[in-house]
């Protein structure tokens, strides 16, 4: 009666048309059963077996049509559909009783293919059904199709009354159920979507970001983060408090540390807390990750010692009664995805330890040459500007010297940490070689030129037994150099020259160069 299309399909068009012939069966097997049930006269009786026994030979040849495509199968059931009205229609018009059993039978059969198809080809059954009654009716009372009879208009109304509301009743249920299951098959696919995008993330910051664009995408808050609190064992990669990845209104997305001294609270997981107006002082940590937060749905999770929470902020526009009755459909929905992601961001995590390890240097706990000049390359082949400050500690030869090795170390981790607290997330800090240090920055020579002057301040206050101080120079991609082996070699030249001109001092641009390289003579 309608086209089926692939949103539809609850169950597949060849099921239901399997289950279609299973109620045609039934049907054609009960009208000439109930003729005989209501003592008609044995030629109406063989009429409609005659008929009832045609009509099914007929849809079972049909089978093979059913079989040739999806739109050749769609266009045989509708036709079929059409023409079990007729047969429906001969049968209470022979029997001359549309209230009686065949007119019941009418009622339950379109009630039937509304459930076994949708409910859209059932209302149509329901008005198909209608104009045949209306059009024998008419026909009967002017005496074209036999002896002239009228039927009392209160009796046809009443029962096309009855016909439609058991139609749209069963039509009702089946839309409700229908959406029910298309909901359900939705938010299967995107939670095994979002299985399969976390499955591919290395980091756990990039992990997050994936679980905070599902809850802002798929979920419709207002914004969206997932903060992973840090223990000291994963301090390296969430940072000394743990980190926050967060998705703005306009679809901003960042990643970022959590600040110092937010007192997490004992949540358990799976237990999603639903919060109208979050505390400034119990929940800082959530207003740290999502400023002036409001109506907001907390879900923790837990993988292993690691501890978070996916928060989404709903929209601003409910009222404080609705955004405390919050569908149970969403509630679960969240509960599901943080903890089905738990597991991922827990794994990521533990990856990029291992990952750390091997790609860390023993001594200061910086990022290793091999590793650095692999994320240099990437750098290169990328499209966003970054720049290369190498930076060399002055004098470090005689530190060794008067202090002795074990001095020497201790100055090189002191100045190690200091840079990688000065440094933002995202930059690399790597041990370049000896007391080189070389650091991988976003941005132009503007940016290049503030990061080596903290850095440079950073090494000259950092904790080390014996005070040092250092030069540096810096050089710019694509501006300056479109190779790794351009940016080396220009860094190390400035490098070089910021030595030359009194050290304890940063070279990052040519203008640089030019006031700093001493007169020669």
């Amino acid at each position: 009666m309608g086209r089926v299309t692939a949103a539809d399909d609850m169950l597949a068009v060849a099921d239901r048309i399997r289950w279609v012939y299973l109620c045609r069966l039934l049907m054609l097997t009960a009208v000439p059963t109930l003729a005989v049930v209501v003592s008609a006269s044995p030629t109406v009786v063989f009429r409609l077996s005659a008929l009832s026994g045609a009509w099914l030979a007929l849809t079972l040849t049909s089978l093979v049509l059913a079989r040739a495509g999806r739109r050749i199968a769609v266009a045989t059931l509708t036709v079929m559909l059409l023409g079990d009205g007729i047969v429906l229609t001969v049968g209470w018009h022979l029997l001359a009783d549309l209230s009686g059993p065949i007119g019941m039978l009418v009622i339950l059969y379109t009630m039937s293919v509304t459930l076994v198809t949708t409910f859209r080809t059932g209302l149509k059954m329901a008005l198909w059904q209608s104009l045949l009654a209306i059009l024998v009716l008419d026909a009967q009372a002017a005496g074209l199709l036999g002896r002239p009879r009228d039927f009392p208009v209160h009796d046809v109304v009443l029962y096309l009354g009855w016909l439609w509301a058991a139609v749209i009743a069963t039509a009702s249920l089946a839309a409700v159920n229908e959406r029910e299951l298309r909901r359900r098959r939705y938010e299967e696919k995107v939670l095994r979507e979002l299985a399969l995008k976390l499955s591919a993330e290395q980091a756990p910051g990039d992990a997050a970001m994936v679980l905070a664009r599902f809850g802002y995408s798929e979920l419709s808050a207002r914004r969206a983060a997932v903060v992973i609190v840090s223990t000291p064992a994963y301090a390296e990669q969430l940072g000394p408090y743990g980190l926050a990845a967060t998705v703005d209104t306009d679809g901003r997305q960042q990643i970022a540390y959590l600040p110092a001294g937010e007192p997490w609270p004992e949540f358990v997981a799976d237990r999603v807390v639903l919060c109208h107006r979050p505390d400034p002082a119990a929940d800082a940590w959530l207003l740290s990750a999502l400023p002036h937060a409001g109506n907001v749905i907390i879900s923790p999770f837990a993988a292993g010692d690691l501890a978070g929470a996916l928060v989404l902020e709903c929209p601003r526009r409910w009222p404080r009664r609705l955004s405390r009755r919050i569908e149970r459909r969403l509630v679960a929905t969240v509960r599901q995805a943080a903890a089905q992601s738990a597991a991922a961001i827990g794994r990521a995590t533990a990856a990029a330890k291992l990952a750390q390890v091997a790609n860390t240097d023993g001594l200061t706990g910086l990022t290793t040459r091999g590793r650095f000049d692999a994320l240099l390359a990437e750098r290169v082949d990328g499209s966003r500007p970054f720049s290369v400050i190498l930076l060399d500690l002055d004098h470090f030869k005689a530190v060794n010297d008067t202090y002795g090795h074990p001095a020497g170390d201790a100055v090189l981790r002191g100045v190690a940490q200091a840079l990688r607290h000065t440094c933002a997330l995202g930059d690399v800090v790597a041990r370049y070689g000896g007391e080189e240090i070389v650091v991988l920055t976003a941005g132009g020579c503007a940016e290049a030129t503030a990061m080596a002057e903290r850095m440079r301040l950073a090494v000259q206050g950092a904790e080390t037994p014996v005070a040092v101080t250092a030069s540096l120079g810096a050089a710019n991609w694509p501006a300056e150099g479109r190779t790794a082996d351009a940016l080396i070699e220009i860094a190390d030249r400035r490098l070089y020259i910021a030595k030359r001109s009194g050290r304890n001092r940063a070279v990052t641009s040519a203008a640089d160069a030019l006031r700093a390289e001493p007169a020669q003579p």
